[in-house]
């Protein structure tokens, strides 16, 4: 498995730099979706049953044939091919280092969270405890975790719901290619919207 993935990245990249076109015939409906733009399935004997886009195949199979052969788990594949750049993004429940405790209580209810994430200058420090900053003046005060759960922009849904459901505070932080900046933050139900 980890040759083959290292095959078909390398065939990715070459594809990227030669743009030229490549009829690859596979029975692995995963590689299909991953390395083509364009699927065709086939029935026994040669009969047509799809053509499409990977996306359009995953969303919309024609029949029972393409369904079977997809397999159950169509949503996890669909979201292998959404990147985070494609979900809209929420700035998520944070403040800035130098905001006081106080005002903490609302971005938490406003979240439905039990923690409060800290910026400092477009970079996220890391989060804190609501119950933490009870004895806090400054959010700066309280004492900080790191978060988990880092993606980019290219990242794929599907990595970022795994990177959430391993994480504390159920979030996944979406920092800039660039330079690390803040951008926002992702939950599952965001993840969900963006698969509809």
């Amino acid at each position: 498995p980890i040759v083959r993935k290292q095959l078909q990245d390398d065939l990715l990249a070459l594809q990227q730099d030669l743009h030229k076109t490549i009829v690859l015939v596979t029975h692995d409906i995963d590689e299909a979706i991953k390395l083509g733009d364009r699927i065709v399935l086939l029935n026994v004997g040669g009969v047509l049953e799809q053509v499409g886009t990977p996306a359009e195949v995953l969303q919309s199979p024609a029949n029972e044939f393409v369904e079977t052969f997809l397999g159950r788990e169509r949503g996890l594949k669909r979201m292998a091919l959404i990147t985070v750049a494609e979900v809209p993004l929420t700035p998520g429940p944070v403040l800035q280092a130098d905001a006081r405790a106080t005002d903490a209580a609302a971005v938490m209810a406003a979240a439905g969270t039990e923690w409060v994430g800290v910026v400092e200058d477009d970079q996220v420090v890391g989060w804190v405890w609501g119950r933490d900053l009870a004895t806090c003046t400054l959010v700066a005060d309280a004492p900080r975790e790191p978060f988990r759960a880092y993606v980019r922009p290219g990242t794929s849904i599907r990595e970022a719901l795994d990177n959430i459901v391993n994480s504390r505070t159920r979030v996944a932080v979406v920092l800039a290619d660039d330079d690390d900046r803040y951008l926002g933050m992702l939950t599952v139900d965001e993840l969900a919207e963006a698969l509809e």
